[in-house]
């Protein structure tokens, strides 16, 4: 998804103006067809998360930092964190805000819904753990 910017120039005699699916867009006197937009999840990106500004901005601050100055960390000698665990109930952005880092970053995102390994025993639970990271070719 991609913001675009637009100016309204008239919106006949209501003082008020929602944009929808059936509202015309006019440019240099041309009508412009919409297309039906195809759903990606490659194109969340930061824009797309609302109302979370604080928890956005650790986060980015957590994964962006290392990968555009990883020489300040290692000249310091600081370990940068390789996890990051959101908890909260569901609908709160969480799955929405680690796929906006993950596309805008270009770094990989790897979802584990927590209901997958919490019913399950110990053993279970780091068995599907272990399976679903090498199904991904990463290391636990």
């Amino acid at each position: 998804m991609h913001a675009v910017e637009f100016k309204i120039n008239g919106i006949g005699s209501n003082p008020y103006c929602m944009v929808t699916n059936n509202t015309k867009i006019v440019y240099d006197d041309q009508s412009i067809e919409r297309k039906k937009a195809k759903s990606s999840l490659n194109e969340i990106g930061y824009i797309d998360v609302v109302g979370l500004k604080k928890l956005l901005k650790k986060i980015r601050e957590m994964v962006e930092l290392p990968l555009e100055q990883p020489q300040s960390f290692i000249t310091t000698g600081v370990k940068p964190s390789h996890d990051i665990l959101l908890i909260g109930p569901p609908g709160t952005g969480k799955v929405l805000m680690v796929r906006a880092v993950a596309n805008e970053t270009g770094t990989f995102f790897f979802l584990i819904n927590g209901s997958d390994i919490m019913s399950k025993s110990t053993n279970e639970a780091y068995s599907s753990l272990s399976n679903a990271f090498e199904e991904n070719n990463l290391k636990m």
